[in-house]
């Protein structure tokens, strides 16, 4: 009778067979240990390398992430209340703060390589300053990089550009709106400005002095290109000199637009991010004559 038709018999394994099934049993449950030990691993707590790579035309174009910053729109923005400004985010699932990110262009023109903006570097939150360690990861290093064109002098926007007052481009020439430098490389104009907005005049300086010191800055005047496949274009009003960045190349053409805050909320806000102070002349005739006319 077999062992499957008598239920009371038993079956016995030889000594060898039992010692390979203890064997493993004790590997089957160590296994299991070394699972539950895997899981309780710290947070790795960063994201993926920040670039992404598209073309324009035959021109290479990489943006560069430089960090994600919670910004309070709320507090940022004028001429808008407090509560439209939570009912508009809300209907985009979105509440305050904003996480926004931070980028700056790498253009490759076959012959030149270009950086438009350098990101915040260290001057701003602890998120920011990651440029630098992505523009390797995208297959360049900073001495590559030939020229540098400085959409304006804010400080997520030239904060990138030196390291403990050092060149971190160190072959580059910086190229920037004459108008722009006139006004935040001015100590005059730094010293008639409102105490709060000082700190944006240091910043711009410390950022760009070490270039003009080593004659590597080069500010340009007009709508001009300035180099083949980019042309700058005069959006004034964000700051006195704002440029845009035109990216030409064969039948394509594109702007590294920036997306400000309140634009979630209207393309065509009548608010303005406070803080943003630029000369009352200079500011307010660009803003209307120019910017909007370039933008719309």
């Amino acid at each position: 009778m077999s062992a499957l038709a008598n239920p009371q018999r038993t079956l016995k394994c030889p000594p060898d067979i039992r010692s390979a099934l203890a064997v493993l049993t004790c590997a089957v449950v160590a296994a299991c240990h070394v699972a539950t030990a895997q899981a309780a691993a710290p947070f790795a707590k960063t994201q993926a390398t920040g670039f992404y790579r598209m073309m324009v035309g035959d021109i290479e174009v990489t943006a560069l992430n430089d960090g994600i910053v919670p910004l309070p729109v709320d507090k940022l923005l004028s001429n808008v209340s407090p509560a439209d400004i939570s009912s508009s985010l809300a209907r985009i699932y979105l509440g305050v703060p904003v996480d926004t990110s931070f980028n700056g262009f790498l253009v490759n023109t076959g012959s030149k390589l270009v950086l438009i903006d350098t990101g915040a570097g260290t001057l701003m939150d602890p998120g920011t300053g990651r440029l630098v360690t992505n523009l390797p990861a995208a297959g360049y290093q900073p001495e590559e990089v030939d020229e540098i064109y400085i959409t304006h002098m804010h400080l997520d926007h030239v904060g990138g550009l030196t390291l403990n007052s050092q060149r971190v481009f160190s072959n580059a020439t910086v190229r920037a709106a004459k108008t722009e430098g006139d006004y935040w490389l001015s100590p005059a104009k730094m010293a008639a400005a409102p105490n709060d907005a000082r700190t944006a005049f240091q910043n711009a300086m410390n950022s760009l002095d070490p270039y003009v010191k080593a004659g590597k800055f080069y500010p340009f005047e007009g709508d001009i290109t300035l180099v083949s496949g980019v042309r700058a274009l005069g959006t004034h009003g964000h700051t006195p000199g704002h440029t845009s960045c035109r990216r030409e190349s064969g039948q394509k053409a594109g702007h590294p637009r920036r997306l400000d805050p309140g634009q979630l909320l209207d393309p065509h806000p009548p608010s303005c991010p406070q803080g943003a102070r630029v000369d009352p002349l200079s500011g307010a005739i660009s803003e209307t004559k120019d910017h909007r006319t370039r933008t719309e």
